[in-house]
């Protein structure tokens, strides 16, 4: 397993290992990386710094986060799992809870795929290793729709496909994400927690809008088809593993090759979780956007002040 020193050294977001098995009560100890102070990388700057070694390019909400099953209310998402089994870092959309300037750079890579028609360019592999360079593995969105992209980029690393039911994934996504991507608050509070909240919802509609054609419901079903097909045809045989909800750690641990944990496989992230990370993004966006929340309401008052106190003068004039 990897220290904890090379990953301060390469800004990932670091697990404390120690802490596995003591229960998590607190929102902060269930969803550490939403309380993680934000950084400013500037990811144009960067290079890759470690290897790329595992590709998790299973569909968002198919088993990507989990809950331990016996650490009472411990989110331990895959990103984390795979840290813990040695990987410098996993690229999760939680990330962008932390590194919120990465939005800008997912942005120009979802334009030059889905939007190259307008005159955007393709990411090619330097590109990449900007963006990627500091992690070892990637899972879930926005990654895992760049998943041919990936696989061109890195052709020696090991694929992962996370595989549910297609019925039961477009019911989850109905009910959590893409409730989540259409939820005018999320507009709202973008205005205000400009830095934070403003760049992953910009990134996070634009990815929808590219990935389903703006439409969920007509095209979802048949975007899940296609990328299980391609991600199937594109990797050489013997470098893809396909995950099953409800395995454990040793078909894994045998593909990747790497020592059985001591602990029991997560369970699949409930939809409670989703909803209570959601509650605390909101709040902690509220709170981020307060000063400019209040310049607005200040400012709106005092127009609405001088405007009434015009219209009353010149009512008494008349």
């Amino acid at each position: 397993m990897a220290d904890q020193n090379s990953f301060a050294k390469t800004g990932a977001l670091v697990m404390d290992i120690s802490k596995i098995n003591k229960p998590k009560v607190t929102l902060e100890e269930r969803f550490p990386e939403m309380f993680a102070p934000n950084r400013h990388i500037d990811r144009r700057k960067c290079e890759r710094v470690v290897p790329m070694k595992v590709l998790v390019l299973g569909m968002c909400r198919t088993g990507t986060a989990y809950e331990h099953g016996l650490i009472n209310a411990l989110l331990l998402a895959m990103w984390e799992a795979l840290k813990l089994l040695g990987y410098i870092d996993c690229y999760h959309m939680f990330n962008l809870m932390v590194d919120p300037d990465d939005n800008d750079m997912w942005i120009d890579a979802i334009n030059g795929k889905f939007f190259s028609h307008l005159g955007h360019k393709p990411f090619e592999k330097k590109d990449w290793d900007q963006l990627l360079g500091h992690c070892q593995a990637v899972c879930d969105l926005p990654a895992c729709a760049f998943g041919p992209e990936l696989i061109a980029a890195y052709p020696d690393a090991k694929v992962v496909l996370t595989n549910r039911p297609m019925d039961g994934w477009y019911s989850s996504c109905v009910g959590t994400i893409r409730n989540s991507m259409t939820d005018p608050w999320l507009f709202f509070l973008g205005k205000f927690d400009v830095d934070v909240m403003g760049k992953w919802s910009r990134m996070s509609r634009l990815l929808f809008k590219g990935l389903f054609n703006d439409d969920f419901e007509k095209n979802g079903r048949q975007v899940y088809e296609d990328h299980y097909r391609a991600i199937r045809t594109l990797v050489p045989e013997g470098q893809l593993y396909e995950f099953q909800i409800g395995e454990g750690w040793d078909g894994l641990c045998k593909f990747l090759e790497i020592e059985k944990p001591d602990f029991e496989y997560p369970r699949v992230n409930e939809a409670t979780s989703f909803k209570d990370r959601n509650k605390l993004r909101y709040s902690q966006a509220i709170s981020r956007g307060m000063p400019r929340i209040l310049t607005t309401v200040v400012t709106l008052t005092g127009f609405i002040g001088a405007v009434a106190f015009a219209y009353q003068r010149f009512w008494r004039r008349r």
